[in-house]
């Protein structure tokens, strides 16, 4: 059904008096089509983009003022560290278990989702872009939501082997 809704589109694409990826269309303008940079220029600044994508939640945010406090990371420091612990946990635990429901709903769309911010290499300076960005929030509270149940299940489990806590562990959670 996908592929049948996108056959307009794709023929806009091809059909269009304006070029959809010349220098003065948006998609054109990003992506820097008429300098030609060559694969060394390019490669530095995606990924340059990409760690400035990543660090804009813990770090160094948005320079922008229409979205968030300019230069402030996206995240408060402790939902920062629930996200970073939980997203690697993800991780490990995706490879691990060869675990390829966690990669397909939840690690590959967080990545996919920023392709418009990351490959936009004619705007170096304007990354991170949570506006670009804005996709990825879903994903990014399900980690800091793993990442806190982890750690909570830390804490239970030691809460429990504690006889003096055992008894009021539901206050402490």
């Amino acid at each position: 059904i996908g592929l049948i809704l996108a056959i307009p589109l794709a023929i806009s694409f091809s059909t269009s008096s304006v070029k959809f990826f010349s220098n003065s269309s948006y998609f054109g303008e990003k992506l820097a089509v008429t300098e030609r940079l060559s694969l060394e220029q390019t490669v530095p600044i995606i990924f340059n983009n990409a760690s400035a994508n990543l660090l804009s939640f813990g770090v160094k945010g948005d320079a922008g003022f229409r979205l968030n406090v300019p230069n402030s990371p996206h995240l408060d420091i402790i939902s920062a560290v629930f996200f970073f612990g939980g997203f690697l946990l993800l991780l490990y635990k995706t490879i691990k278990e060869k675990n390829g429901k966690i990669f397909q709903y939840l690690i590959f769309p967080f990545f996919i989702i920023q392709i418009p911010s990351i490959l936009d290499i004619h705007n170096p300076l304007a990354q991170p872009n949570i506006g670009r960005m804005i996709g990825v929030i879903p994903f990014v509270y399900l980690s800091i939501a793993y990442g806190l149940s982890i750690i909570l299940q830390f804490v239970i489990a030691k809460i429990s082997k504690n006889h003096l806590f055992r008894k009021h562990s539901y206050i402490i959670c």
